[in-house]
């Protein structure tokens, strides 16, 4: 019994773990490095999900998402584009540019990947003093109460198999969709869909939300010539 219980923990724990949904293309054509590019973002969205708990299987109780940032990002534009400067200053080989933009000022188009309909952003004017633009839209941010499992020990006061142990933390999350312009043609370079996440071992800091920040962006450059 107590083994089929930890198989069922187990099965609970990749349910509410859920998997990485990154979807991402890129032009083979597009292999120049431009001299510049401008970044533009809209305004990130914090998601305040309700903070009910719920019973899974008798087992045991997990927040659903709900985000509570901490005082550092209570200016949540300045603070993502200060931590999209940082790691841009450290990882792009181009000279570079990034702004705020309004929701008014971008469009969308849904693109099949995978399966599934990734909006696509697309800023309504872009400057021809820039080679390339990098759109991004739909920002959010997630926190959410999570499970992991640890190694298995022996319970020397009860007869059976090793009992697998569990240890529980925060878990901070962003998604965007975004997209890469020729400014002068037009021209989609590249485009897709990012979300990165990072487990605390108890409460969740800023240093955390910085972490998964800094990889979304780094998984959006990876493989396209600004980030080369």
């Amino acid at each position: 019994m107590k083994l089929l219980n930890s198989v069922i923990f187990s099965l609970a724990l990749l349910l509410v773990a859920g998997c990485s949904s990154t979807r991402q293309f890129k032009d083979n054509t597009w292999t120049n490095k431009p001299s510049n590019m401008k970044a533009v973002f809209t305004k990130p969205v914090i998601v305040q999900d309700s903070t009910e708990s719920y019973d899974l299987w008798g087992l045991f109780k997990s927040e659903k998402d709900t985000a509570v940032v901490t005082d550092e990002m209570t200016s949540i534009s300045a603070w993502f584009q200060k931590n999209l400067d940082n790691t841009f200053k450290f990882n792009l080989g181009v000279h570079y540019s990034i702004d705020e933009v309004s929701k008014e000022q971008i469009s969308s188009v849904a693109e099949k990947m995978d399966g599934d309909d990734v909006n696509i952003p697309k800023l309504s004017s872009m400057s021809d003093s820039f080679e390339v633009y990098l759109v991004m839209d739909d920002i959010r941010l997630y926190k959410s109460q999570s499970y992991s499992q640890m190694s298995s020990v022996p319970m020397a006061s009860v007869a059976g198999p090793a009992a697998p142990m569990y240890k529980s933390g925060e878990k901070v999350k962003v998604s965007a969709n975004y997209a890469f312009y020729d400014a002068k043609s037009g021209k989609m370079l590249a485009f897709g869909f990012v979300e990165k996440d990072h487990l605390a071992e108890k409460r969740a800091l800023e240093h955390d939300w910085v972490d998964v920040v800094r990889d979304m962006a780094l998984q959006i450059i990876d493989q396209t010539p600004v980030g080369q």
